[in-house]
Formats: structure tokens, C-alpha cells, sequence
């Protein structure tokens, strides 16, 4: 902990996740970010900067009707969103953007984990080379950080192209495949099946 008796400037001495910066920084950008990304067309649902990555992840969801109201691929739209949120004032600290469709909750950590490692092929990543880039993520190297330019990445979360209503894999989950009354009588009854 750091304090002075009637700062001037206030500030936060950053370290590991989760702190004010974050929660104030990446809140903020996300909004700002959100905004930027619906002025532009792009039918997002939500920004989260997941605090755990300390601002370093952007996570965008746009609303799973993309295509249709787009007439984009999945590699057009990671890039749409990588130049409209890279060329912007707010994008100058995000090195990555975790691209998903919204039927993901971009501020459940869990989730985002979850679908970034199951639905994120690495060869269908955009690349935004000699971006704009803060120089504090300590990742860059002496270059990067003295130049203030670096790579970006948009991991493309979207479903696949190729893919059919009736093709298109579904979620799993208890949540997703039960009624909700059969959901509400085994949560009722959890503890007299012997769970806590």
C-alpha cells in the first residue's frame, strides 16, 4: 500500500490484478469501446475487459445475427473490430481482443476461458502488425516498449463459416439443455440428493 497525506495527483501503484486501475481502466474503455464498435455497425452486445488479465484482454461480443445484418465472414468481421478498436484512442493499451458471439457472457471469466480455448483456432487469428501500443505490458520488448508500436492480435471466437443452423455445434450445459422447470426441482432438491 501506498499513501500521502493531500496528493496532489492521485494515483494507484499498479501490480497484479485486481486493482483500481483495472477496474477504472478497463471499465471505462470497455464502455468507450462498445460504443466506438455500435457507431461503426457492428452489432456488439457487449465489451468487458476482463480485470484478471490486468486490461490486457478486450473481450467483444456481437450478436449472433452478425452475418445476416452484416454480410461479413468471420475473418472480415475480426478485422472490422480490430481496425475500429486499434485505431482508436481507447485500443492503444488492448493487445488483444477475444471476438465472440453473445450466446457467451463476456464478464463471466469462466466462460470467456472456456470458449476462448475451445472455439479460438490459432491459424484464423487477424493480426494487426506495428500497432500503436502502450509501452507498459511487460511482454514487449526493449524495441517495443522505446518505439511504442507492437503487435495486436483479434482471436476470432466466431462460429465457423461453413457452419449451418443445423450444423452448428450447441452448448451443453445444464443450463442449456434442461426445461427450466426440471432445472428448478433438482436445485430444489440438491441437498436431499446428498450435494451442497
Amino acid at each position: 500500500m501506498t499513501y500521502r497525506n493531500d496528493p496532489i495527483l492521485p494515483v494507484v501503484a499498479a501490480g497484479e490484478p485486481v486493482e483500481e486501475d483495472h477496474t477504472v481502466t478497463g471499465t471505462s474503455h470497455a464502455a468507450q469501446a462498445l460504443y466506438d464498435l455500435r457507431e461503426q455497425g457492428v452489432p456488439a452486445t457487449m465489451c468487458w475487459a476482463t480485470l484478471e488479465a490486468a486490461f490486457h484482454f478486450l473481450v467483444v461480443t456481437v450478436a449472433q445475427s452478425w452475418r445476416q445484418q452484416m454480410g461479413l465472414n468471420a475473418a472480415q468481421l475480426c478485422q472490422k473490430v480490430g481496425q475500429i478498436v486499434y485505431d482508436s484512442k481507447t485500443g492503444f493499451g488492448i493487445p488483444r481482443i477475444i471476438l465472440l458471439e453473445d450466446d457467451v457472457d463476456a464478464s463471466n471469466t469462466n466462460e470467456v476461458i472456456w470458449a476462448f480455448a475451445t472455439r479460438s483456432h490459432p491459424g484464423r487469428d487477424i493480426v494487426f502488425n506495428d500497432e500503436p501500443m502502450n509501452p507498459i505490458p511487460i511482454f514487449l520488448d526493449s524495441k517495443e516498449r522505446h518505439s511504442y508500436r507492437s503487435t495486436k492480435v483479434v482471436h476470432n471466437c466466431l462460429s465457423q463459416d461453413e457452419w449451418t443452423p443445423e450444423t452448428a455445434p450447441r452448448r451443453t450445459s445444464f443450463k442449456e439443455l434442461w426445461p427450466a422447470e426440471i432445472q428448478q426441482r433438482v436445485l430444489n432438491n440438491w441437498a436431499k440428493y446428498g450435494y451442497r
